[in-house]
């Protein structure tokens, strides 16, 4: 039943061995998620965002790893949908907000202006969260200010008057909104001034063309022209070489993340990599 409605309306599909097969394995993956959750299978690794002027890190994204017992390090892509669809990502995500403010506040008192990022998914995005968020700061002793929330076009759009008001009670408390792969949602560019955000982050898929691609190129400078009139932040993600960092400078992007400057690591690494102890990023 679900498959045909999954294919659309007023249609009828055969339930053979090979779906059978695939209901088996989507329920054994979701039991192995949540006990990865009851059971401390999951980490958090945290990608560093640089100031290209000074090369100075000035934030970490918090990016959830589920160590499984058979199949290694997994990265988020290859479950998080799953958690979506069952739900089992408003635990995940409550749970990696409060080791990403605990961790955060390990780094405030190293005197650096540091920006702990953490993604919220559609599914988050409630009443609930707000009082999350409270609580997670409040565990942590992590200054608001020193939060950024991070939530994709697609999840804020889903429902706009709620999540108006949601990103607005996010504002009381003093942490940072951020909206993240932005210029993958057309529809939403007329309710942006709407949202009280701080900062756009560029999709990768246009930062991966640019000064090569000149579409990519002219979506670049547009949504960094946007940005400043807005008077809001913008960070570049997906930065994969040199002269793509070269290009954002010229176009006034002068904040990024990519797997060029620094890939998602341990906790322990990125404070090394604070305190000077690894070499900073190749140019």
């Amino acid at each position: 039943m679900y498959q045909a409605k999954g294919q659309g309306r007023d249609r009828w599909d055969a339930f053979d061995g090979s779906m059978r097969q695939a209901v088996v394995d989507r329920i054994r993956a979701e039991t192995d998620l949540r006990r990865a959750i009851d059971n401390g299978q999951l980490e958090v690794h945290y990608q560093p965002e640089f100031l290209r002027e000074t090369g100075e890190i000035v934030g970490t994204e918090a990016l959830v790893r589920w160590r499984h017992p058979l199949r290694g390090l997994l990265a988020a892509g290859s479950f998080i949908s799953l958690a979506e669809e069952t739900g089992l990502v408003v635990d995940l995500g409550r749970w990696v907000l409060g080791k990403a403010t605990i961790q955060g506040a390990e780094w405030v008192p190293d005197g650096r202006d540091i920006i702990t990022r953490v993604n919220l998914s559609a599914r988050q995005l409630r009443p609930a969260v707000v009082a999350e968020v409270e609580d997670a700061l409040r565990v942590a002793s992590l200054p608001a200010d020193r939060l950024c929330l991070e939530l994709t076009e697609t999840a804020i759009m889903d429902d706009v008057q709620e999540s108006a008001r949601i990103l607005a009670q996010f504002r009381e408390l003093g942490v940072q909104v951020a909206i993240d792969d932005f210029g993958t949602c057309f529809s939403s560019l007329a309710y942006l001034k709407r949202f009280p955000v701080d900062i756009l982050k560029i999709d990768g898929t246009f930062v991966g063309g640019v000064g090569a691609d000149p579409d990519d190129t002219a979506v670049v400078r547009s949504v960094i022209g946007l940005a400043r009139t807005l008077r809001l932040e913008v960070v570049a993600e997906g930065i994969e070489d040199a002269s793509q960092v070269g290009e954002l400078v010229r176009l006034g992007c002068g904040r990024g993340q990519g797997f060029h400057l620094a890939r998602p690591a341990p906790a322990e690494d990125v404070s090394m990599l604070l305190s000077g102890s690894l070499a900073p990023p190749s140019e």
